[in-house]
């Protein structure tokens, strides 16, 4: 905030109390002293109520609003260039603006409300004069005191709390969400700086504990990138539960892609052998798409895992059906220590991965290398002796 327009504000707060103090002492002035220090103390106490009454009302109207940061509107089709863009969209992820939505109602609450017992002032300052009279003195005067002490206080404690609310707080919001934008900033590049290269377990665990500390204390999200790149740098280096945590993130970040709750279903059933999470994670995913192609293969090969075959290949059928390239997967895990070797030889199996058909050709390239296929010297020549 300006300096000088701060002191200002607080020279003028300052005059105008110093204005309603000197009005009081001057009302005050015509009571014995026996009297006039309950007076007094009656007149500060309704001047210092309707004062704070006023700077509320002051804080209400004035709360300044929150702009979405411009990077949230632009676009690019570059990888790089949209990563080094997140780092600095935060309109997602901004700081918790309840109290300014409940500040804009309640605006719009108090002038509609106004505006509708407007008519209804007059007699009800009246009813107030009349209810601190008894308080105030008592004497023929006190009645319009109390209106104007009320009016005043209220007026001022409106003014003094709508200035320095429009122009103390919108500089100390603005400083403190710059800081932990900067502070989210830092925590993306450090977890993008590590993407691709061997993480050390201890640089790993700390940069987790610092989204963690991060989440806690601003109640703030990272970008969902970054989150994607952490959760697979933490099962890189076994912090399984960490991985999962980071992936149900991204999950809650983009709710219509199913790709993060796949990831960490395979987490789950793969690297842990919790296969009923990892099947409730499943069929979140495919809740969120039912023709997800990685869903529906890794939740096969969870099945296999358990040793439900059938309940597997009718998965698999169902992978391969959504996206053929399921069918080369099943098939590359099909051979020893693999997934899916189990069923190597099974019939079904071999139809849906296409190795029974692959097995008929190389056995009549094998025939006719031989002499014995259809295509043989011996075939042609009696033919043409036929």
């Amino acid at each position: 905030m300006n300096t000088r327009a701060s002191r200002r504000i607080i020279g003028w707060s300052i005059a105008a109390v110093l204005v309603g103090v000197l009005t009081i002492l001057a009302y005050v002035g015509q009571f014995e002293w026996t009297t006039a220090w309950a007076v007094i103390g009656a007149t500060l106490i309704v001047a210092a109520a309707a004062f704070a009454i006023g700077m509320l009302l002051g804080f209400i109207f004035g709360l300044p609003r929150t702009f979405e940061d411009s990077a949230s509107g632009l676009q690019t089709d570059d990888p790089p260039a949209r990563r080094r863009l997140s780092l600095y969209s935060w309109s997602l992820y901004r700081s918790n603006t309840n109290l300014e939505q409940i500040s804009d109602w309640l605006t719009k609450i108090l002038v509609g409300v106004g505006l509708v017992q407007l008519i209804k002032l007059p007699a009800a300052a009246q009813s107030l004069g009349r209810w601190l009279k008894p308080a105030l003195g008592n004497v023929p005067s006190t009645e319009a005191f109390a209106i104007g002490l009320t009016a005043y206080y209220t007026v001022t404690g409106f003014f003094v709390g709508y200035l320095l609310t429009r122009l103390c707080m919108a500089a100390a919001l603005s400083s403190a969400d710059a800081g932990v934008h900067e502070l989210q900033r830092k925590i993306q590049t450090l977890i993008f700086a590590q993407k691709g290269e061997d993480p050390e377990k201890k640089k790993v665990e700390e940069l987790g504990k610092k989204v963690e500390r991060f989440e806690e204390e601003t109640g703030l999200r990272l970008d969902a990138n970054a989150y994607v790149a952490l959760a697979q740098q933490l099962k890189d280096v076994g912090k399984y539960d960490s991985a999962v945590e980071a992936y149900l993130r991204v999950a809650e970040l983009r709710p219509e892609d199913p790709a993060p709750l796949d990831q960490a279903g395979v987490v789950r059933g793969k690297f842990q052998a919790r296969y009923k999470e990892a099947n409730e994670l499943y069929r979140r995913a495919l809740l969120v798409d039912p023709s997800y192609a990685g869903a529906l293969y890794n939740s096969a090969c969870n099945s296999m895992r358990q040793d439900k075959r059938i309940e597997a290949l009718g998965l698999l059928a169902a992978a391969i059906e959504s996206d053929s390239e399921s069918r080369d997967r099943a098939k590359d895990e099909s051979r020893p220590g693999e997934v899916f070797h189990p069923l190597a030889d099974d019939p079904t199996f071999q139809i849906l991965v296409g190795t029974d058909n692959r097995d008929d050709e190389d056995h009549r390239e094998e025939e006719g290398k031989s002499g014995l296929g259809d295509n043989s010297p011996e075939s042609d020549e009696s033919t043409s002796n036929g």
